[in-house]
């Protein structure tokens, strides 16, 4: 699965909202709280006041560990 997420450094025209957060860290953020996401590719874009990236990321689906546990014991009893 893919998703898509939009990062804005500086003034937000959609929400009149100023950040100034780099970009760098913000996807860096959002990476560290979504390990299972991985970059496919990004594109950025320089308005006049604001810097924006849109970026594709790859969802690998994480099973719970206790998912990964259950699964073990049914294996070892065949």
């Amino acid at each position: 699965m893919q998703i898509v997420k939009r990062f804005i450094f500086g003034n937000n025209v959609m929400s009149s909202d100023w950040n100034n957060t780099p970009l760098e860290d913000q996807i860096n953020e959002y990476l560290e709280y979504h390990p299972g996401y991985s970059i496919t590719t990004m594109s950025m874009l320089n308005g006049a006041g604001y810097r924006e990236a849109l970026v594709v990321f790859n969802v690998r689906e994480e099973r719970d560990r206790k998912q990964i546990e259950q699964n073990k014991k049914v294996k070892s009893h065949d």
